[in-house]
């Protein structure tokens, strides 16, 4: 138990470090109440930097075929995994910042907090949550480059459900659904039903 303490207290000490220089960030669950985020022990950490976060996942397992200038086989080591790592990186992110502006512009009274949202099993791609205001807007961000159908709101409503992040029946609810590709007429007629905002990457 000992080493262990002593090996958590080196690692601690290295994030710390990088997070102090804006290398990585620590990312606490949306929903956590403020007095209680500071020394909350549900976190994670990720890369920050867009192109570190691309040269540790893709370039250094296949630096091999880097330096011997193969191009063409490196993309076809790496394009699998390439659109999940947009979906799941720099996709989420454009759609924060764009809830984020949308909040800083008066359309929707959510700020202070956005993130993500995630225990055991369920995560939810997007929350932002406004305590004062018992505000919460919940989304699912899709990168598929196929049309977007009704099970990807059912989806996203099943997950909410499951999450349990919803405080109170006094909350104003706000439900959205990004996709990179259009969403298609039945799609929209759900959406419209059952009270989930649609958001194309064009918007």
């Amino acid at each position: 138990a000992q080493v262990i303490d002593q090996r958590i207290n080196w690692v601690s000490g290295y994030l710390d470090r990088l997070r102090e220089v804006g290398l990585v960030e620590r990312e606490i669950p949306a929903t956590t109440p403020p007095d209680k985020r500071e020394k909350s022990r549900i976190s994670r950490y990720r890369i920050r930097d867009p192109y570190l976060d691309f040269h540790f996942r893709f370039v250094g397992p296949n630096l091999s075929l880097v330096e011997q200038n193969l191009a063409g086989r490196l993309w076809q080591q790496i394009a699998p995994a390439f659109d999940v790592w947009v979906g799941e990186t720099t996709f989420q992110d454009l759609c924060k910042e764009w809830l984020r502006l949308q909040c800083e512009q008066g359309q929707l009274p959510l700020l202070p907090i956005i993130g993500s949202y995630w225990e055991g099993d369920v995560e939810l791609d997007l929350v932002a949550i406004n305590w004062e205001e018992k505000t919460l807007a919940i989304g699912a961000c899709n990168w598929s480059s196929e049309p977007v159908a009704p099970p990807d709101v059912e989806t996203l409503l099943q997950d909410i459900e499951a999450a349990e992040v919803i405080p109170d029946q006094d909350w104003q609810i706000h439900r959205f659904l990004f996709a990179r590709s259009e969403f298609t007429e039945p799609t929209r007629e759900l959406a419209a039903d059952v009270g989930v905002q649609l958001v194309n990457l064009e918007r």
